[in-house]
């Protein structure tokens, strides 16, 4: 019996170390999502997981990533858990998971826009703790085995909670670290390290575009730095709302932006730089009674393995198609 019981626990460090590999493989939020809400459906051997955490280091409250799991939820309503309510003040001062009926208790603090089938659906919630503060949960249902679930692996699961929780905190910083805070998007040096990394491991097939707002200063002059500062988070938007997930954008500088499309070809990358290009000219900015219209000019180049060696090389070649939309007149594409 004893003999068993050791072996039970090595059995589990040795699955806690490897999921602690996993959750540490990436600083990529969306990525780490997927990571999480995988880890935790094998371990507890479910087929329904949906994770609700804040995108701040001391949340207050935490909402639903879209890459949940199994679960029929709406995506378009914004459920809000408070994180300082006393269902998560219990489960982050015991670290306990909740089982479907001790989560059943509190329901009374349970949003009232979680539709009533999401929380019949739900069998077992993980809390994600740091420092005696709930900075997440992890809703799992579906389980395959008919048995109910044991107090060891109920925590088992609260043990990779913990490590789930270090890998959130982890990603949230590096996030802070490599993003320009006015826009949200990358910062320079990241975008660089990002270009440079691809082309030492042969991931080739890449675009790149700089962007520059067109007379930006003088919309800085005549409507003042505030209505600047909104200009560059509307150029901003628009760049998102243009792009994929796995895409990147950054605020290259001042109203410079670069933007790298990957697994993309040059007639593809065309079509979203015109995107680009027509979403900041229809693009209004208010400044008191006034409506500000800009344009942006965008240089285009399609990463060639014979010249572009380094980052240097192939944002040169934008930059200089960049120069070329302005000499020609502004608000305009032209391809190296």
């Amino acid at each position: 019996m004893i003999i068993e019981k050791y072996e039970r626990t090595i059995y589990e460090l040795k699955q806690l170390l490897e999921v602690t590999k996993v959750l540490n493989s990436t600083l990529h939020f969306k990525k780490l999502v997927d990571s999480i809400l995988f880890t935790f459906m094998a371990q507890a051997r479910c087929v329904k997981a949906a994770l609700y955490i804040g995108k701040e280091i001391d949340p207050e409250f935490i909402t639903l990533q879209r890459n949940y799991m199994g679960f029929d939820i709406t995506p378009n309503i914004p459920v809000k858990f408070n994180c300082n309510s006393p269902i998560m003040t219990k489960m982050a001062q015991t670290r306990e998971c909740l089982s479907y009926l001790d989560f059943h208790k509190y329901m009374d603090y349970v949003p009232s826009d979680l539709h009533d089938d999401v929380k019949e659906q739900v069998e077992l919630v993980v809390p994600l703790v740091i420092n005696e503060k709930l900075v997440g949960i992890v809703f799992l249902g579906g389980r395959i085995d008919s048995e109910e679930i044991t107090k060891d692996e109920k925590d088992f699961l609260a043990q990779i909670g913990i490590y789930a929780s270090i890998a959130v905190q982890n990603s949230i910083l590096f996030d802070m670290a490599t993003m320009d805070m006015m826009t949200e998007l990358k910062v320079r040096h990241y975008i660089v390290k990002f270009i440079d990394e691809c082309i030492k491991i042969g991931d080739h097939q890449f675009v790149i575009f700089m962007m520059d707002i067109d007379d930006f200063k003088s919309v800085n002059d005549t409507y003042g730095h505030q209505t600047g500062d909104d200009t560059i988070k509307g150029v901003a938007n628009v760049i998102k709302n243009a792009i994929r997930s796995h895409d990147v954008a950054s605020r290259f500088g001042g109203e410079e932006f670069v933007v790298m499309l990957r697994e993309t070809d040059l007639e593809d990358a065309l079509h979203v730089a015109e995107r680009i290009r027509m979403g900041v000219e229809n693009m209004v900015i208010k400044h008191k009674d006034s409506e500000v219209k800009i344009t942006i000019s965008i240089g285009v180049a399609e990463f060639d393995n014979d010249i572009d060696k380094t980052p240097v090389d192939v944002i040169s070649r934008a930059d200089n198609s960049l120069y070329k939309s302005k000499k020609n007149g502004k608000n305009r594409i032209t391809t190296a």
